[in-house]
Parts: structure tokens; sequence; C-alpha cells
């Protein structure tokens, strides 16, 4: 019983071994290729970080002029405001 049971362990660590050898192997066959991929998803993802970058300075810009539109319709509001016949 206790030989099954190391059995076993022993051919679960050699599959272990088997699995990982394989793995080490393809990495490195194919390691120019996985560096060159990772280059271009980094590259595409800091072209989309600067749009998004350019997008949120956009939407700052869009909201300062908004708020400059609101406060003249504001002053000209306080200007028809202060006339006479407005009662």
């Amino acid at each position: 019983m206790v030989q099954i049971i190391v059995g076993c362990i022993i051919a679960q660590i050699f599959v272990i071994a088997a699995i990982g050898g394989t793995a080490y192997y393809l990495y490195k066959k194919n390691e120019s290729k996985i560096k060159a991929v990772k280059a271009e998803v980094e590259k595409k993802v800091s072209d989309i970080t600067a749009v998004v970058d350019e997008i949120g300075s956009g939407v700052k810009d869009a909201s300062a002029a908004i708020a400059e539109i609101k406060s003249a319709v504001d002053e000209v509001k306080n200007a028809f405001d202060r006339f006479p016949f407005n009662n």
C-alpha cells in the first residue's frame, strides 16, 4: 500500500516536471515572438492612454467653456432684471 502511494507521488512529480519542461521549451522557442507581441501591446496601451488623456483635457476645457457661458448668461440676466419694465 505504501509503495503504491509513493509510486503515485513520484509519478505526479514526473508529470509536473514534464509539463514544466515543455512549457519552458515552448517559451524559449517563441521568446522573440512573445517579446515582440508584448512590445506591440505596450505601444497600443500607451497610444490609448494618450488618447484618453487628450479626451480628459478636452472635457475639462469644455467644462470651463460651459462655466464661462453660464456666467455670461447670468450677467445678461442680471442686466435685464435691472431694467424698469421687468416688473
